[in-house]
């Protein structure tokens, strides 16, 4: 996805998350082949609308699907919108149905035990080589909840497989990525 198509569904899906972290996650993935997106936290569906043009399949999930429609009738990508909780083990059936997954963001619950959970229950459906990014991590320096449960997972070898992490701007609310 280049800047000028970036910039367009930015404006037009109008995401809570900051431009430019997500523009910094999505040059990144732009270095990856995507085929199959899966996000974890859809609220109202802003940046939805955006990481389902990087694939051609796209999976969501949320407690509340909001998106009902708004996006799915604008793309011509396979849009799956899956109304439940994440931790839930019929939901997690539901998503790994559709996995591999090339590209999956998590930006649901932030709690400690939220954030842990969805790493354990989704981590394992991204491909080696897989960009999986988690939002809200906050200031690193502040010792956010999903930061811990990203620290706990990896310094704990929870998740499996090798990893590379950023997070950039080091001042915003923070997206935390590893590579698989």
């Amino acid at each position: 996805m280049n800047k000028q198509i970036f910039n367009k569904l930015f404006k037009t899906a109008k995401p809570i998350q900051d431009r430019t972290e997500m523009w910094n996650l999505v040059q990144m993935l732009n270095k990856i082949e995507i085929k199959k997106v899966l996000e974890v936290g859809l609220e109202f569906g802003g940046s939805a609308r955006i990481w389902s043009e990087l694939g051609d399949i796209f999976v969501g999930v949320d407690l509340h699907v909001w998106t009902t429609g708004d996006f799915s009738e604008k793309s011509n990508k396979s849009i799956h919108l899956i109304n439940g909780n994440s931790s839930d083990s019929h939901i997690i059936e539901q998503v790994r149905k559709f996995a591999p997954f090339d590209f999956i963001f998590l930006d649901a619950d932030h709690g400690y035990q939220s954030v842990k959970s969805d790493i354990n229950n989704y981590f394992s459906m991204l491909r080696n080589g897989g960009i999986c990014g988690i939002h809200d991590v906050g200031n690193m320096k502040l010792n956010s909840e999903p930061f811990r449960a990203i620290k706990d997972n990896i310094d704990n070898n929870l998740m499996s497989g090798g990893f590379h992490n950023k997070r950039n701007p080091p001042d915003s609310w923070g997206i935390y990525w590893v590579i698989k």
